[in-house]
């Protein structure tokens, strides 16, 4: 079908997903299979070229965003959130690649709702049995269901794949699976660098102030950098040694991580934000394939988070 064979071409383009979702939004009712208002009127890039499409019905404006292969930024999602606050708007995100993953940053408005392949596969599938749509409308719906479907695969199959090739959504796909396991919240997001960059899995509730003396505002927290446990500390105020800072800090956490039966390896970088220590990379091996070992990868992960919390507090009662 010559619906496939774009898909198949160029169905990580955003710009594709644009189209057809304007097309299917426009002659459809994925609409109604995706949950959101009736509309009598699909926009293409209005309201200033805010969003890729909006939905404008009866229930006021809806104002989509879509992203696959890039996230949305912070100052686009602020400008969004701030057009979404006024009466009668909604604010959808669809996200697929490791869009959906990485999430949008910041503060949810009221009614922002966040739409990922699943459920738009879902939709495009209920969407081929909507007899009140005609046959071209069902024959699309049903050619972007099967391009999201492989879409999903490709996700796990991503996990034991060329990491040179799927780099990014390996951990994106591993990360959320990580972040269900140990249920402790975290963002997922990418950090670019002359190295080429990685992938960081931050435990979002899990930074402490040292409101210590003189160092107060200064952060201690953990996260995955690319599957590696890291335990690190944030800028030290001007005027202290930061290296006698992170060396007492470490002193602390290695000390800890002993008494937990948690390994690690001192680290020398520095820099603004620096590293104490690491975990063993070989401890850190959750998956067969793209199956994950949800308790090892839990009961490890939480034996982390307890020694970064006991650090914390030893260093406060020093």
């Amino acid at each position: 079908m010559p619906l496939n064979l774009l898909l198949d071409n160029a169905g990580d383009y955003e710009r594709t997903h644009q189209i057809l979702l304007y097309v299917l939004f426009k002659e459809g009712r994925l609409a109604e299979h995706l949950g959101l208002p009736a509309s009598k009127e699909v926009g293409w890039e209005d309201e200033k070229r805010l969003f890729d499409l909006t939905l404008k019905g009866a229930d006021g404006v809806t104002g989509i965003e879509v992203k696959t292969w890039a996230t949305v930024s912070d100052d686009q999602a602020s400008r969004q959130r701030t057009w979404s606050r006024k009466d009668r708007r909604r604010l959808v995100y669809i996200l697929l690649g490791f869009a959906e993953f990485e999430g949008v940053r910041g503060d949810e408005v009221p009614g922002e709702h966040h739409i990922g392949a699943r459920a738009l596969r879902d939709a495009a599938v209920e969407l081929t049995k909507d007899d009140r749509s005609g046959a071209s409308v069902r024959g699309l719906a049903e050619a972007y269901a099967r391009w999201l479907e492989r879409h999903l695969q490709e996700r796990l199959h991503s996990l034991h794949a060329d990491k040179a090739k799927w780099g990014r959504l390996h951990y994106s796909v591993a990360y959320d699976l990580l972040r269900s396991a140990v249920g402790l919240p975290a963002d997922i997001y990418y950090v670019a660098n002359p190295a080429g960059g990685v992938q960081i899995l931050n435990f979002s509730e899990a930074w402490h102030d040292l409101e210590v003396g003189d160092l107060r505002g200064t952060k201690l927290y953990w996260e995955l950098i690319d599957g590696w446990p890291y335990f690190k500390i944030g800028p030290v105020p001007e005027g202290r040694d930061a290296r006698a800072v992170r060396a007492e800090l470490r002193e602390i956490l290695l000390a800890t991580a002993k008494s937990e039966g948690l390994p690690l390896v001192q680290t020398g970088r520095t820099g603004e934000y620096m590293s104490l220590a690491y975990a063993d990379r070989s401890a850190t091996d959750f998956f067969s394939g793209a199956k994950l070992d949800a308790k090892k990868a839990r009961n490890y992960l939480l034996t982390c988070h307890k020694v970064h919390e006991r650090t914390a507090t030893a260093w406060r009662k020093r």
